[in-house]
């Protein structure tokens, strides 16, 4: 039954707003700007014989100018995180195709396609730990004993180990291993592969200006600023109610948005590359692993 309520009543949901990080965030912003009201109300009704105030549809208009903002805002913020996703997607993809097609192009030449499945794992993991800001090459696999030093020192772990990859196929092709078609395809998979890292760079490197955040948050912060000039002395108390409830929500999009614009961090709600990676690696293994013993028709 209560599964069936929840279901049918979306709003439910809501009680766990307040076990988000965006509330713990804001819950002292909350109290200050409470705090501010409150002094306000009190000066004006027992100290300050203030009569200004502020038309309401001023702040009604401004009120839509900050939600055109924040339309840009988010919709900014959102299309980097999912261009993100689907680069990453896309990638997954592209690596385990490449898998599947060098073990068809490769035969039985298990040595050979372990080496380059390894090689794919070592990508995505360089990858991983680029998009966060770091790499260190011993989180990589080694293919091979030994061959550990070929990617150390690298200013670049994800290009040097495309570049190993781009020898070793080119390596395959010369001795003869792969045709020419089966060489071109593998490669395309490869620069196709540069490519999605080139974009997920960008993504991470290339952030918003600073000055349009800084700018959205100083016109939320006058907004609740101008919001008691407004309606203090129709609703009194209760403008301290919508205050807070506004600031809320406004401020926790702006929150959201400045997430969603890096979307490989370690947030909550950014793009699980950690977990990405560990499901590229199962299904490498699942491609690789030997195929099960056929079975016999039995004898009539």
């Amino acid at each position: 039954m209560k599964s069936r309520l929840k279901d049918t009543i979306w709003f439910l949901d809501l009680r766990h707003a307040f076990r988000t990080p965006t509330w713990k965030a804001l819950a002292l912003s909350m109290v200050l700007i409470s705090a501010y009201y409150l002094a306000l109300y009190f000066l004006v009704n027992h100290f300050i014989n203030f009569e200004f105030e502020i038309p309401g549809f001023v702040i009604y208009s401004l009120g839509y100018v900050i939600a055109i903002l924040f339309y840009f805002r988010l919709n900014n913020s959102y299309y980097r995180w999912n261009d993100g996703n689907k680069a990453m997607a896309q990638l997954r993809a592209l690596n385990e195709s490449f898998v599947m097609k060098a073990r068809t192009y490769l035969g039985g030449d298990e040595e050979e396609l372990k080496f380059l499945a390894t090689m794919v794992k070592n990508h995505y993991r360089a990858l991983r730990d680029l998009v966060r800001g770091f790499q260190n090459p011993k989180n990589l696999i080694e293919p091979r004993p030994g061959y550990s030093s070929k990617m150390e020192g690298s200013q670049h772990l994800a290009t040097r180990l495309t570049s190993l990859l781009v020898q070793r196929v080119n390596a395959l092709y010369n001795d003869g291993k792969l045709t020419r078609i089966q060489f071109l395809d593998l490669s395309r998979i490869i620069h196709k592969n540069t490519e999605i890292v080139s974009t997920c760079e960008a993504l991470q490197d290339s952030p918003p200006p600073k000055t349009y955040i800084f700018h959205i948050r100083g016109f939320i912060l006058a907004y609740a600023a101008m919001i008691p000039f407004g309606f203090m002395g129709h609703f009194e108390a209760w403008v301290l109610l919508f205050l807070v409830v506004f600031f809320y929500f406004y401020a926790g999009l702006e929150m959201v948005s400045d997430e969603m614009e890096d979307p490989f961090g370690f947030d909550e709600n950014d793009i699980p590359v950690a977990q990405l990676t560990d499901l590229v690696e199962k299904r490498i293994d699942a491609i690789t692993s030997p195929y099960p013993p056929q079975y016999e028709r039995p004898k009539t």
